[in-house]
């Protein structure tokens, strides 16, 4: 896949626990989504996917090229992640979501789209994985008629490890990520 995916290493702390490679890898991806939107110029301006690979010693930050899709892009970094004996995940990337059971529901039955639903709302996404668990925070992507989109505060949407109901979270993005992690801490 050379030319389709493009890595940076980064040097990081040795990471000692996993709670250190989520709070690690949402940093770094919460300062570049900031980084990227401090040098938008049009209303239309958007964050790219960027995703990062954590492992005890080295972070690597990956961007798949425009006309890669999510779920090769998802493979491609779970393999590496594997390889490399990672012991965090972490991706960012613009989405529309809906909240509440009936919104999700009408959203389900379109195929997973939200298109169409006037309710919905424009996010930025940040998860972050380990083998044990999930973090899923969003931004709210606030658009402006002349200048250029804006971030809300981060807020946390989950985490798995937090969940009174054992929570799990499984999907064709998470099972590939999580399932390529080794234990930390």
């Amino acid at each position: 896949m050379p030319g389709k995916f493009r890595r940076i290493g980064i040097r990081v702390p040795p990471t000692q626990s996993e709670i250190e490679a989520h709070e690690f890898a949402r940093d770094v991806l919460l300062t570049g989504a900031t980084r990227v939107g401090a040098q938008f110029t049009d209303p239309d301006d958007d964050w790219r996917p960027i995703w990062f690979v954590l492992t005890k010693t080295q972070g690597t930050i990956i961007t798949p090229g425009a006309d890669v899709e999510k779920y090769e892009t998802t493979h491609y970094v779970g393999d590496l992640a594997r390889r490399w004996g990672a012991v965090g995940i972490g991706h960012l990337h613009s989405s529309w979501l809906v909240i509440g059971p009936e919104l999700a529901q009408r959203a389900y039955d379109q195929h997973g789209s939200t298109e169409g639903i006037d309710e919905r709302i424009e996010v930025l996404l940040l998860a972050t994985y380990t083998a044990g668990n999930a973090r899923h925070y969003t931004a709210r992507i606030e658009r402006h008629d002349d200048t250029p989109p804006t971030l809300a505060p981060l807020e946390l949407m989950f985490d798995t490890a937090d969940a009174e109901d054992g929570m799990n979270v499984t999907g064709a993005m998470v099972d590939p990520l999580m399932s390529a992690l080794e234990r930390v801490g």
